[in-house]
């Protein structure tokens, strides 16, 4: 089994953290942003993450991802009868947070700098890409950073907080939980704002349970 990805991608990381939590064997291939070429061939898309499994079949979208290598390893099990209203909670809270990605996406060329997603290239696209679609440089979104984070940010976050206070966002540990903690996992790189102990303790909760440093490459 193939996994292709970026390494800091919250999206790639949600399958990265169920393959360890499941113990599944992968052959790594972490891309640079500026490569279009090898995802447009596997998927006709420039998306990651990709699985190419080792029947031949070949599939993107995290979601999917997860609960076909749920389907495929059910052992242990990250699925429950309850799974999918957390599902649903976990992979929605974070991405449809206002300006959550204008607060954390500037500071990722100075955290994962040497990371094979940035090469030369791929900072080059990254920053562009994303400066482009915001209007503003990344210079710009951290001085923003501060005032977005406290109009925006604070109400969410607490509300994942009162969420996870038990431990996990069900009764057990889940794939809810792999999906939530890789979205969160970037507020780490966030400077000089006081991000809530209580995430940072949880998302490092769900890398140990997964035997995997989402910070590392």
């Amino acid at each position: 089994m193939k996994f292709y990805h970026y390494p800091h991608c919250p999206f790639c990381q949600r399958v990265r953290l169920v393959l360890k939590a499941k113990n599944i064997e992968y052959e790594d291939i972490p891309l640079s942003y500026a490569d279009k070429e090898t995802p447009a061939k596997l998927t006709g898309k420039k998306l990651l993450p990709i699985i190419e499994f080792d029947d031949g079949k070949i599939m993107g979208e995290s979601l999917d991802l997860i609960k076909e290598l749920e389907k495929r390893f059910p052992e242990p099990t990250l699925s429950h009868q309850w799974i999918e209203p957390d599902l649903d909670w976990a992979s929605n809270i974070v991405v449809r947070a206002p300006k959550f990605w204008d607060v954390v996406l500037p500071w990722y060329l100075d955290e994962f700098e040497g990371a094979p997603e940035f090469d030369e290239a791929g900072i080059k696209y990254f920053k562009e890409g994303k400066e482009a679609k915001r209007g503003k440089t990344f210079a710009e979104m951290k001085k923003e950073a501060p005032t977005l984070y406290r109009d925006n940010l604070i109400i969410i976050l607490a509300e994942i907080v009162d969420r996870v206070e038990g431990g996990w966002i069900g009764q057990q540990f889940s794939m809810a939980d792999c999906v939530l903690a890789s979205d969160l996992s970037g507020l780490r790189s966030v400077k000089k704002i006081p991000i809530p102990p209580q995430i940072i303790s949880y998302i490092e909760k769900v890398e140990m349970k997964c035997g995997e440093d989402l910070i590392d490459w």
